[in-house]
């Protein structure tokens, strides 16, 4: 009885009394693909469109194949794709021939006429058709090719920068197809690595012109995996496919391994206020501080004596820094009145030469300046008088360190009374008294 039912599972009407035989073995490479082996005697091979000489269901639902394709080298060895469904461990597989659909190579007997004619049969036969069942035990790991990242020239994305994943460097063609969009047309952009070097992990795509990518567009990258080459001339990324069985993301099957990118831009940088920009609000907020207070006192000849105090500590409560001269380190220029004393025209300024005056510490930040050449002063003076200090002459002692005034100032960021932010600090001094001078 068990023959019978052995004979009846096989078909029974073209093997009465022979024996019973596996026809094929199933191995699944990974979640779209299997490897298919079958144990025929004979070469075989499908009888024109090789997707209808087969069908696929998995947990007893239809699995949509993409493609047949015999490995190269070997016979009866063949590579069955999926189109988009994917298989888990646990799955129950179906995978059934259609008989009719398949021929012997070298003979080109129909299959269905050599089953007839033979003294065995196939397990799984049932009429013109034959099904081979198997469980999905594990799945390889699917990896990904590459990873990608927009490549910036300047402010524009031209195209993307590509980081393999191979255990050697690799080898681009000249150019690779990119789709803009899934309905986009292929372009062609230019393959470069960064260094110039034939092989390498990094590649950058260029696109075509002045291509500009926008933030946010998808891009579909087809590599060729037959003319990808890996460590040698000799080697594609094909061959080591198909050696060690990689399970690729967007792996067809075949020999193509399709990218999906979103294009993501850099954000953009706020133009900010340049360094001076920034400077100049930092010193517009800077506490003002006097820097000298000059007192003026006449003689009964009408000749000024000023008295300078300066005030150059940070702290009103630590008195840290002192001015310091040894002779007048100063330009006193004197406001006269111009040539007609138009009041809508400016002054005249009148340059008084600094001999004309000395100068007699009296203590520490405090200096006596006296005419001591008054025909000088009667010829160059005014009662309206502007003392100019240049911060790159005036010393400074903080802490008894020499430096310049200009040095102080920058280095403290102390903003005093009357400085014009460069080389000088201007104080207006009026000597007492009616009526011009000279």
């Amino acid at each position: 009885q068990l023959i019978q039912e052995l004979l009846l599972l096989g078909g029974g009407e073209t093997a009465e009394a022979g024996e019973l035989r596996e026809f094929a073995t199933v191995q699944v490479l990974n979640s779209t693909t299997l490897r298919v082996w079958l144990h025929h005697p004979e070469a075989l091979e499908p009888v024109g469109d090789p997707l209808a000489a087969l069908a696929l269901a998995v947990n007893d639902q239809p699995f949509v194949l993409d493609d047949v394709t015999p490995v190269a080298g070997f016979d009866n060895l063949f590579t069955v794709t999926g189109d988009a469904s994917r298989m888990s461990p646990g799955d129950r597989l179906a995978l059934s021939f259609r008989l009719g659909n398949w021929q012997e190579s070298n003979s080109g007997r129909p299959l269905l006429d050599v089953l007839e004619a033979a003294e065995y049969g196939y397990l799984g036969r049932d009429g013109g058709a034959l099904t081979v069942y198997g469980l999905v035990e594990r799945i390889l790991p699917s990896r990904d090719l590459a990873t990608v990242a927009t490549q910036m020239r300047g402010n524009r994305a031209a195209g993307v920068h590509l980081w393999f994943h191979t255990a050697q460097p690799v080898r681009l063609p000249a150019t690779i197809p990119v789709r803009r969009g899934p309905d986009g047309l292929p372009s062609n952009y230019t393959t470069s690595t960064p260094d110039n070097s034939q092989f390498s992990y990094e590649w950058l795509l260029t696109g075509p012109g002045n291509t500009q990518l926008r933030d946010g567009e998808l891009l579909l990258i087809d590599f060729d995996l037959e003319t990808v080459q890996v460590r040698n001339n000799l080697t594609t990324l094909a061959d080591l496919v198909a050696a060690q069985h990689l399970s690729l993301v967007g792996y067809n099957g075949r020999q193509t391994v399709r990218l999906f990118y979103e294009v993501e831009l850099p954000p953009q940088v706020q133009q900010g206020p340049s360094i001076d920009e920034i400077l100049d609000e930092v010193a517009r907020r800077l506490p003002t501080q006097p820097f000298v207070t000059i007192e003026v006192h006449v003689n009964d000849n009408g000749v000024p004596e000023f008295e300078l105090w300066f005030h150059v500590d940070r702290r009103w409560d630590s008195p840290e820094a002192v001015v310091f001269m040894e002779e007048p380190r100063f330009i006193v220029l004197s406001e006269r009145p111009n040539a007609n004393n138009e009041m809508k025209e400016p002054p005249e300024l009148r340059d008084i030469p600094r001999d004309a005056f000395s100068l007699t510490p009296i203590q520490s930040n405090v200096y006596r300046v006296e005419v001591q050449d008054t025909g000088l002063w009667f010829d160059f003076g005014s009662r309206y008088l502007r003392f100019v200090f240049l911060v790159g002459e005036t010393i400074v002692i903080e802490n008894g360190q020499d430096m310049t005034l200009e040095d102080y100032i920058n280095g403290s960021r102390i903003k005093f009374e009357g400085h014009n932010g460069e080389d000088a600090i201007v104080a207006f001094v009026r000597v007492p008294g009616r009526g011009g001078i000279g």
